[in-house]
């Protein structure tokens, strides 16, 4: 019920807004999986009516400021940085989450990205670190988004070219695991796809979940959390699909109930 939703948010907000400065603290590290996943998850919840620490919000914009602003000497000498494009596209996608304006450092971000594409239209990484980063569908997409988000005025005509390229190489190529299937879905929506083509790629995430109502990110592992969350909000944002369609409730079933 919607009581219990509402219990399981807050008590989740709460955890991801609390250890973000302890990893860091720990770790000295600004994480694709810590700050800017919780940027992305907390603006979304403030956008729904939730309580969010607002000193946490602006000291994780910060961070992912911080660690971009790092990369920017290197990127104007083209000296190759470690998780490349995956590494940039999600800092951006987390900055523009948290409501960040474009200025020098992003700038710079979205030119390193831009010159990163390969002729097919695609983007890689040479980090392997899966689910969240390995394939060539996670970075494609985030990287989609980030020129999208902060590609300068001057650059417009060149990176709508860029996109449309990725779009074509997305359209055409088929995913394999969960994660390639579900940011594909993501990165036909942010790259301007046809209905046509975002419904096809709905149905296919739709066609792999499992009886329980969660999603695994291979078909031999569980349902978990990350594979489920993921696919619930591909399917929402990208694809339009309704909280109450039966697909959807039964994964958010699945959510509360382990």
């Amino acid at each position: 019920n919607a009581g219990d939703q509402i219990a399981a948010i807050e008590a989740s907000l709460q955890l991801l807004q609390e250890c973000d400065l302890k990893f860091f603290n720990a770790s000295g590290c600004v994480a694709c999986h810590q700050q800017s996943t919780s940027a992305i998850t907390t603006s979304i919840a403030r956008d729904r009516g939730f309580a969010v620490d607002s000193s946490a919000a602006e000291q994780r914009q910060k961070l992912l400021a911080f660690e971009l602003e790092k990369l920017v000497p290197g990127f104007m000498q083209r000296h190759k940085i470690g998780g490349t494009t995956h590494r940039i596209g999600y800092i951006l996608w987390g900055l523009s989450a948290s409501g960040y304006d474009p200025d020098t450092i992003t700038d710079a971000a979205v030119y390193e990205l831009s010159g990163l594409q390969l002729r097919n239209g695609s983007w890689v990484s040479d980090a392997h670190r899966p689910p969240t980063e390995y394939s060539p569908f996670s970075a494609t997409a985030v990287s989609v988004l980030g020129l999208m988000h902060y590609g300068p005025a001057g650059l417009k005509p060149q990176l709508q070219r860029q996109i449309k390229r990725a779009r074509t190489w997305l359209e055409s190529t088929t995913p394999h695991e969960h994660q390639e299937t579900a940011f594909r879905l993501l990165g036909l929506k942010w790259a301007g796809s046809s209905k046509d083509s975002i419904d096809q790629a709905c149905q296919q995430l739709i066609a792999v979940q499992n009886e329980d109502g969660g999603w695994s990110q291979l078909p031999n592992l569980p349902s978990d959390a990350y594979a489920t969350g993921l696919s619930l909000y591909a399917l929402h944002v990208a694809g339009n699909i309704p909280v109450d369609a039966g697909s959807y409730e039964q994964g958010v079933d699945f959510l509360l109930r382990t």
